[in-house]
């Protein structure tokens, strides 16, 4: 089969377009892909990428767009690409992908796919419609140490899932909020972003969560795998938490309580005013055993007394996902494969909707951004920026996840509780 042709959108060097070059022009090399589009609104960005590419470029110089139609168009009509990359800003997922499909082209997104589920649900609608494959860039779903974890509970060997803990404790300084005009926003020209740390940078460790969750599930005919065989067919309500101290409207700090239909209870604490950066990990506890699984590609396990460790060490998780969204559209392309997304190692949209859906809920639950006083924040040097720091946020952190209660059961004199929001079949934002 010839070189699949792919196109990739948003190559500003301090966004994520430089990894997913990284890995297409890997798979160039050996000869799966052929990137044949470069497109950004920033005409400089694309001056850097086709001068300190030459290299990368040297057998087929891809064409330049400054204007995404004029790459659909090219894409769909005069040299015909098989999929675009959209590692564009997240308010843009929705319409960007919608229009690709639309064009006959398949899409990787990068994550959240969609600030609302009314947006991810039209984003799946026209999946089908089109019968194109958009794979969402959620990549630490994709490592062998987690990819273990969730066949060990849908193999039943933890049992009945209890409760699945996530613990996500960053330092982003102020210079993380300047990179872009809508990093830190809840709105831009009149436009939803809901950018904050469970919506984008940790959103990782939630979105791996519910997966896990919901490991258990059948295959739909959708392609995806939700529900479970202990009842967990999704979410039953959300309770959360947001608060910023940062000086920006998103969320840096959170708590997100959930509860599952089948009983299964989850509760992710997150926050990016931590003094360090702390490796993110989630505990499952089941009825026969427990699992670890953590940033370093390691899970360790604990089944009727019997420990394991499984340590994959470092894998290019940009690059299993680009692989296998690559082998997925070759498959579709011959007719080959079981049609089940999720096998192939990537997260697709109907996967991760849940996601999606937790997220909406969780700012609905918290009825806003909840300010946290100067008094209760540290200003300091960090790295060539300054950090904010949330006095005792990470024994906070800590003593909530060991009684699985939100910070406002700890009696922090910042913390506000958030109501309890029904998750029924027809919840859309």
């Amino acid at each position: 089969m010839n070189p699949l042709r792919a196109g990739l959108v948003g190559l500003n060097p301090k966004g994520y377009g430089s990894v997913h070059f990284a890995a297409l022009a890997k798979l160039q090399c050996e000869g799966i892909v052929e990137i044949a589009a470069l497109c950004d609104t920033n005409a400089a960005f694309i001056g850097e990428y086709a001068k300190n590419n030459r290299a990368v470029f040297a057998g087929n110089k891809p064409a330049f767009f400054s204007d995404y139609g004029e790459l659909l168009v090219y894409g769909e009509k005069r040299e015909k690409l098989d999929f675009v990359v959209l590692a564009v800003p997240l308010h843009l997922h929705t319409e960007m992908s919608v229009a690709a499909m639309r064009a006959g082209l398949h899409v990787l997104v990068e994550k959240p796919p969609a600030v609302t589920v009314r947006d991810i649900d039209a984003m799946i609608a026209v999946s089908r419609e089109s019968g194109k494959i958009c794979a969402v860039n959620f990549q630490m779903a994709a490592g062998s140490a987690f990819r273990k974890g969730q066949n060990l509970i849908k193999e039943g060997r933890l049992g009945k899932i209890i409760d699945i803990t996530g613990i996500g404790m960053w330092q982003r300084p102020d210079s993380y909020y300047t990179r872009s005009s809508w990093a830190g926003k809840r709105e831009l020209d009149g436009r939803l972003v809901l950018d904050g740390v469970i919506s984008n940078p940790l959103s990782h460790v939630l979105n791996n969560m519910i997966l896990l969750a919901l490991a258990g599930g059948e295959p739909r005919p959708s392609g995806s795998v939700i529900g479970s065989r202990n009842g967990d067919a999704g979410m039953e309500s959300v309770q959360a938490e947001l608060y910023h101290a940062q000086e920006i409207e998103g969320d840096d700090t959170a708590c997100v309580l959930i509860s599952m239909k089948g009983g299964t209870k989850l509760c992710f604490y997150a926050t990016l005013c931590n003094e360090s950066n702390e490796l993110p990990f989630i505990l499952v506890q089941g009825s026969k055993g427990r699992a670890c699984w953590d940033y370093n590609n390691r899970l360790e396990t604990e089944i009727n007394g019997q420990k394991s460790i499984y340590d994959w060490g470092e894998e290019n998780l940009q690059e299993k996902v680009s692989r296998s969204f690559c082998a997925a559209i070759a498959d579709k392309k011959t007719g080959t494969g079981n049609g089940f997304l999720l096998d192939y190692g990537f997260c697709d949209l109907e996967s991760v909707r849940e996601t999606v859906l937790a997220i909406n809920a969780a700012h609905i639950s918290s009825g806003t951004v909840h300010a946290i006083g100067k008094e209760h924040v540290l200003r300091k040097n960090y790295e060539g920026s300054t950090a904010t720091i949330i006095k005792g946020i990470r024994q906070a952190i800590l003593e909530a996840e060991a009684k699985k209660v939100s910070f406002s059961n700890l009696a922090l004199p910042w913390a506000v509780k958030g109501n309890i929001i029904s998750i029924t079949e027809d919840f859309s934002c």
